[in-house]
């Protein structure tokens, strides 16, 4: 074990054991404490139990199936941490190195994430959120990052799509991005004229991935030579995207 540089660790019920875990060059762990998940309730039973793995003092990345919760013990040294919820960002806080945080299904509030100020070297955020809710309170943090150059938020289950107004609001103020991706996105009630003018505001912005996305059929932003080179190119993108996507659409309605 002591040669050991990755580890796929599955199948462990008690999250205590893996303080019997010693691997002194162990770069890469992915974990999963538990089982399989509960066919009644649709989770992991043996899930939420704190994590003790701060004596892994050599791991830099960590791709763990479970939730981080307060009084979990990480890595002091990880550099990039993909997790399932992230219930308290308390244990998050200690990271110095971490550059690359990604969540699945979590519901992790603004007053959690904008905690992670504290993170320096944190460029690099991708959150998944299960209710809109969850994606309403989370979106105030997106321009208190100040080291924050990538997100990427979506509703995967594309039930209700992210709330429109007040995503795009805190989007704009999020000027330090220089990729943004935007999944499964609800704005029904937003033009593309609408959209265009929040992503002119992201005057660095670089990389534009918009996917799946519901805007209200209006005409599209013709964009003026004064405007930014690079916002202009984003928003430029978000009018030919919303372009495409209005087309798709209107072939596979006249294929019914």
């Amino acid at each position: 074990m002591q040669q050991l540089t990755r580890l796929d660790l599955s199948g462990v019920y008690d999250a205590a054991r893996l303080t019997q875990l010693q691997a002194a060059q162990l770069l890469q762990l992915k974990l999963f404490v538990g089982g399989g998940y509960d066919p009644m309730t649709e989770f992991n039973p043996h899930d939420g139990q704190q994590l003790p793995l701060g004596h892994l003092t050599s791991v830099t990345l960590l791709d763990c199936g479970n939730n981080i919760v307060s009084g979990t013990e990480l890595p002091p040294q990880l550099r990039v941490l993909h997790a399932g919820n992230c219930t308290s960002t308390e244990p998050l806080l200690p990271l110095q190195h971490l550059t690359e945080l990604r969540l699945w299904e979590t519901t992790t509030p603004d007053y959690e994430l904008t905690q992670l100020r504290r993170l320096t070297n944190l460029s690099s955020i991708a959150l998944r959120y299960a209710w809109d809710v969850n994606m309403f309170d989370a979106a105030e943090a997106f321009g208190q990052l100040p080291a924050l150059k990538s997100l990427e938020i979506g509703d995967e289950g594309g039930d209700g799509g992210l709330p429109a107004e007040y995503v795009l609001h805190h989007l704009a103020q999020a000027t330090q991005l220089t990729r943004l991706v935007i999944k499964n996105p609800d704005f029904v009630d937003v033009t593309a004229e609408q959209l265009a003018d929040v992503i002119k505001q992201l005057t660095r912005l670089q990389v534009l991935v918009l996917r799946d996305v519901r805007l209200m059929q209006q005409g599209l932003l013709e964009l003026g030579a004064e405007e930014e080179p690079a916002a202009a190119a984003a928003a430029a993108a978000a009018a030919a995207a919303v372009a495409a996507a209005a087309a798709a659409e209107g072939n596979r309605r006249s294929k019914i």
